[in-house]
């Protein structure tokens, strides 16, 4: 299994995005992430920050409506949603962890959480460990 999605080998592309390879450290220095783990950033920050039902293709494609300004949803549901969502549409992260990381304020309308999995390259485990913020307009950054 190669390290990159098909379009990204099929276009030789290199992202310049806030998840691409380099990310600005608060120190000014840089940080090179390795190839695989772009492409796995890349494509769950592209499914966490799509409604579902915005894709024409794939209606079931995306995240559903959180609701977290209105805490409509509790953590356990969010947790169980996000972990469906990423376990149906990201399958080269294999043995996938997912928890909400408890917030230091807890009235904040947004959710922190880690993402944690393997993803299998040439027959060799490498390990994939994500921090992400859920905001209350359903938006999603990787930290």
């Amino acid at each position: 299994m190669s390290d990159q999605r098909l379009m990204e080998r099929y276009a030789g592309l290199r992202f310049d995005s806030p998840w691409g390879p380099e990310q600005r450290l608060d120190s000014g220095q840089h940080r090179a992430e390795p190839d695989y783990q772009v492409s796995v950033r890349g494509h769950l920050w592209r499914l966490l920050n799509t409604r579902r039902g915005s894709v024409m293709i794939d209606p079931e494609y995306g995240v559903p409506d959180l609701a977290l300004g209105s805490r409509a949803h509790d953590e356990a549901e969010i947790e169980r949603t996000l972990k469906q969502v990423i376990s149906r549409y990201e399958r080269r992260l294999q043995q996938l962890r997912l928890a909400i990381v408890p917030d230091d304020n807890p009235g904040a309308a947004a959710c922190r959480f880690l993402i944690q999995g393997l993803l299998i390259v040439n027959r060799e485990a490498l390990p994939v460990e994500l921090t992400a913020l859920l905001r209350g307009d359903g938006t999603c950054d990787f930290e």
